[in-house]
């Protein structure tokens, strides 16, 4: 039987891009080609800034380790290694640590940017008829991830979810009044249009 599938389509597209935005930015930093540090290769020129990389995702997005192996396809032993190295150059070498501010800096600018783009681009793709939203969606409007929504509904400072099957369904109402948003939610572009 195949392993089930989670509904993945709001974030995934959204880490995705930030992570490849992070990469750019180090790539300037650090002075190396873009398409070498997204490569394979060894060379210390490109595994430094990599590296780099492998720490701010952890950092900024409290990733899991096999989550940013993914952006390399790589084993997630390699960035645990790439992260404590990250680590200690920061500690050890100016440069490095002055670096390594700046790519935060801008990690942290890009962040924004990515969650402002997913919190609009989930709103407007929720339906005005909808009354249940997906974890996945609710994660996206709120801007932080499945384990943290599950701290807010045990602390009582979310909205319980429905379970049905494998599968959380959350007032949407509910959900937004909880982030502060409102209940007025925008009908979706292609309607508007047909106005």
């Amino acid at each position: 039987m195949p392993a089930l599938r989670i509904r993945t389509c709001l974030p995934r597209e959204g880490l995705m891009s930030f992570s490849e935005n992070l990469c750019l930015v180090a790539a300037n930093l650090w002075g190396v080609e873009y398409r070498d540090l997204m490569g394979r290769n060894r060379f210390h020129a490109n595994v430094v800034p990599r590296q780099a990389v492998m720490h701010a995702l952890r950092e900024l997005k409290m990733w899991s380790f096999p989550q940013i192996a993914r952006v390399w396809n790589m084993d997630h032993t390699t960035v645990i290694h790439g992260v404590k190295k990250s680590q200690q150059m920061a500690q050890q070498n100016e440069d490095y640590a002055q670096k390594f501010f700046h790519l935060m800096q801008e990690g942290e600018r890009l962040n924004d940017q990515t969650f402002q783009t997913l919190q609009s681009h989930a709103i407007r793709n929720i339906h005005s008829l909808s009354v249940r939203l997906y974890t996945q969606e609710v994660c996206a409007l709120a801007g932080f991830g499945p384990a943290k929504l599950r701290r807010r509904i045990a602390e009582g400072a979310f909205p319980p979810p429905v379970e049905r099957g494998n599968q959380l369904l959350f007032d949407r109402d509910e959900v937004l009044r909880a982030l502060n948003i409102g209940t007025k939610v925008e009908a979706p572009v292609e309607e508007v249009a047909q106005w």
